[in-house]
């Protein structure tokens, strides 16, 4: 681990190439100017337990929508490989996922584990002003919560 991540702080920079509807964009952190934001890491393309969650995560992305939420996952996976493995899932994904394969913003948010050169499974909130506000990390052999998730989404649209 390298860093240190704090709630309130400002959140990482990220700047990465993403698939939505097999279309390849960069995405920053900036892009999310209004909204909140629910970053997902996620450990890879193709994994039962990733693609588990992110069918769950997508089913309640509209929910996460309507709290005027927006949702990217992230992974150390290629954007072809985010192609090819969510044309496998048969579902269409209504949110990005960025290829990290670099590692850079697995680093900035603390939640590169070296050994597999993967992410933990983690979730980060930030606010509209580009602070962090609630942080769940995993380790791999336990899912997020999404539907936790959401709740505090909620409990933060109301302060």
């Amino acid at each position: 681990m390298f860093g240190v991540i704090k709630i309130n702080q400002d959140a990482p920079n990220f700047s990465l190439d993403g698939v939505l509807n097999k279309k390849v964009q960069k995405y920053e952190l900036k892009d999310f100017t209004s909204n909140w934001l629910l970053l997902f890491f996620y450990r890879a393309d193709f994994k039962k337990s990733s693609g588990e969650e992110i069918l769950e995560l997508n089913k309640l992305y509209p929910e996460f929508k309507n709290k005027n939420c927006e949702v990217v996952g992230i992974s150390t996976d290629s954007t072809l490989s985010h192609t090819y493995w969510t044309e496998s899932l048969k579902q269409n994904i209504n949110f990005p996922l960025l290829s990290d394969k670099h590692h850079a913003a697995c680093i900035d948010y603390n939640i590169f584990e070296d050994e597999t050169a993967q992410p933990f499974s983690s979730t980060f909130l930030i606010s509209p002003d580009k602070k962090l506000k609630w942080i769940q990390i995993c380790n791999h052999s336990t899912r997020i919560d999404f539907d936790y998730a959401l709740k505090v989404v909620e409990q933060s649209n109301s302060k």
